[in-house]
C-alpha cells in the first residue's frame, strides 16, 4: 500500500520476491503513482493492481482479498447440515465427527463406535 512514488528499491525487492514464488498485491491510495504500483505487482496486473481515494476505502479490498488469498470458508457461507463439525476445503467441505464417533453413509450425521 502506497500513497506516493517508492523511496528505496522497491522494484527490485518485488521482482526478487515474484522469482521466489511470493504473489504481490499494489494497492495505491490517492496520487500513487501507477507505473510503480505495476512494477511491483503480481501478474496479471488487471488482478493485482488497484488504486483507491482514500485510505479509508482501502477496507473495501479486505472481504476481497480474503476471499482471493485464503478462499470462502464453506462452513460458514452454506447450510452444511453436519452434525458435529465442518472442515472447509478450496471450493467444498466435508463432515467429521468428535472422536469415539464415525460418519455415516450420509456424510453428515455421526454415530457413536
Amino acid at each position: 500500500v502506497t500513497d506516493g512514488r517508492p523511496q528505496d528499491r522497491v522494484t527490485e525487492v518485488a521482482a526478487q520476491a515474484r522469482a521466489a514464488g511470493i504473489e504481490i498485491y499494489a494497492v495505491g491510495v490517492q496520487r500513487a503513482d501507477m507505473n510503480s504500483l505495476r512494477a511491483m505487482a503480481s501478474p496479471p496486473l488487471e488482478e493485482h493492481v488497484f488504486l483507491v481515494e482514500s485510505f479509508d476505502l482501502i477496507q473495501q479490498f479486505g472481504k476481497q482479498f480474503q476471499d482471493k488469498l485464503c478462499g470462502v470458508d464453506m462452513c460458514t457461507e452454506l447450510d452444511h447440515g453436519c452434525q458435529h463439525t465442518c472442515v472447509s476445503i478450496p471450493s467444498s467441505f466435508y463432515c467429521q465427527c468428535k472422536p469415539g464417533y464415525k460418519l455415516n453413509a450420509d456424510g453428515k450425521t455421526c454415530s457413536i463406535i
